[in-house]
């Protein structure tokens, strides 16, 4: 059933610290799942769970296998047998070296007893201030040793870093200990089917293409609500915020694909570069246009801060200073506890200012694409045409189509991508060290603003017209 990545990757051990987290049960083991269905794994691998909870292997199975019921409803029971059969799993503290010493002779034992799976990805399932020691015991460790025929690589979940100075070192810290093609940063967004339709869409579509510029698009409105709140993960997200959790990465992410020239390319440097042009020329408008709030029952969540200022919820203005965007708002939302789901990038063209719709006195008479990203994935295309009846009057259509087409396919989820680029060496869709620096150049200063002031309070589950107009 099974298939190589490519020709030469040959077995691979996947290397998860912490394993037994959310991350890992909610997204990396189903969608290691998806891949294996699929065909897309290599023919030998094996996945090492290490946490910090002494576990037999046979409770760390149960645990994934739990994982995959949550997600596949009902995934043939054969499968998810041969599946396991994959898995084993060793504990300790991650700041520890023995820690590092235990999992070294471990995997050099499976690859006696069990066969040998010479290339090894690591990936960090972590909270972001295990980073900088987690760094430093690989590095002194065997486990990232790579040359010859067999390569290493780590995965590093974001946020990377906290602002510029403090992203600045671990980047320096990743670079000394590490090759630079060994480092993977991961924003999944990159990797979601709907936000690479971005660029399929723009650069595929002559039509929308040429009007692709400040001479026919008024603003631009990129939006990434939840309506979950903080809930269990009051320690770690007190210390980030709405701003650094999916401000400076994904709501960034989704600017650049909107933003970014023809990388003539969508593979290698180019499209990477792309990214980061788009980063450099990033201005925010006026301080008083960015707002930041906090939802009402935030400071009684556990491990919160007495008095916490962390902001649940942004609302920046940002212009990309290029002659193909100079003076077009991109307005940047994103927050928890609001009414809805919903990651969607609205891009308004600019109303007609001559002809029939001037004559007649319409003020609503805009073109309007939709991308939707989450929960449903589409591109919607808003023209307006004569209103059936006496009088000539005109009335929007949208025309929409969905991704997949009628729910027909299963779109592989972006954590399978990026496990799937992982093993097969694919930086494409992976943070680059100029993007990094040119992001948090922008967001720093915004975050430095807020120190001193106090978030506007909101009720749960409120719509954010109601209150950050």
């Amino acid at each position: 059933m099974q298939e190589e990545v490519s020709g030469d990757v040959r077995g691979v051990s996947l290397i998860i610290f912490g394993a037994t987290g959310d991350l890992s049960r909610r997204k990396l083991l189903p969608a290691l799942f998806d891949l294996y269905l699929r065909g897309y794994l290599p023919k030998h691998f094996r996945v090492i769970g290490v946490a910090r909870r002494p576990l037999p292997e046979s409770e760390f199975r149960a645990f994934v296998c739990d994982a995959l019921v949550a997600e596949f409803k009902d995934p043939p029971e054969s499968d998810v047998s041969a599946y396991l059969e994959h898995f084993f799993y060793t504990s300790g503290e991650f700041d520890a070296p023995a820690t590092y010493e235990t999992l070294t002779r471990f995997v050099e034992e499976l690859d006696g007893t069990r066969g040998p799976c010479p290339n090894r990805l690591i990936y960090l399932a972590v909270p972001p201030r295990s980073y900088d020691v987690m760094f430093d015991r690989l590095a002194e460790s065997k486990l990232i040793a790579s040359g010859g025929d067999r390569w290493a690589r780590i995965l590093v979940e974001k946020p990377f870093g906290s602002d510029l100075v403090t992203a600045q070192a671990l980047d320096r810290k990743l670079g000394s200990l590490f090759k630079e093609e060994q480092i993977f940063r991961i924003d999944h967004y990159l990797a979601k089917a709907s936000v690479q339709n971005i660029l399929a869409f723009r650069f595929s579509n002559a039509l929308f293409e040429e009007t692709w510029s400040g001479k026919h698009i008024e603003r631009v409105h990129i939006k990434l609500y939840e309506e979950g709140g903080v809930e269990h993960r009051g320690s770690f997200y007190d210390g980030i915020g709405a701003l650094r959790d999916v401000g400076q990465n994904h709501v960034l992410q989704m600017l650049s694909m909107v933003a970014m020239e023809n990388p003539k390319s969508f593979a290698g440097e180019s499209l990477c570069a792309a990214r980061a042009a788009v980063f450099e020329k990033l201005r925010r408008a006026d301080d008083r246009d960015a707002l930041f709030g906090q939802y009402e029952g935030y400071l009684d969540v556990a491990d919160v801060r007495e008095q916490s200022t962390t902001e649940t919820y942004f609302k920046l203005t940002a212009y990309v200073d290029n002659e193909r965007w100079r003076g077009v708002p991109f307005i940047l939302e994103g927050g928890k506890s609001l009414h809805k789901n919903l990651g969607e990038i609205e891009i308004w063209y600019k109303a007609p200012h001559e002809g029939v719709c001037h004559s007649i006195e319409t003020d609503a008479c805009q073109n309007r694409v939709t991308i939707g990203i989450n929960p449903a994935q589409y591109v919607s295309v808003r023209l307006w045409g004569r209103k059936p009846g006496l009088h000539f009057e005109l009335e929007p259509h949208d025309l929409r189509f969905e991704l997949p087409a009628m729910g027909s396919v299963r779109v592989p989820d972006a954590y399978a991508k990026v496990l799937y680029d992982g093993i097969a060496g694919d930086r494409t869709l992976f943070m680059t060290t100029r993007e990094l620096q040119a992001s948090w150049q922008f967001i720093s200063p915004i975050l430095e603003t807020w120190r001193d002031k106090q978030p506007i309070r909101y009720s749960r589950g409120a719509d954010p017209m109601t209150f950050a107009k």
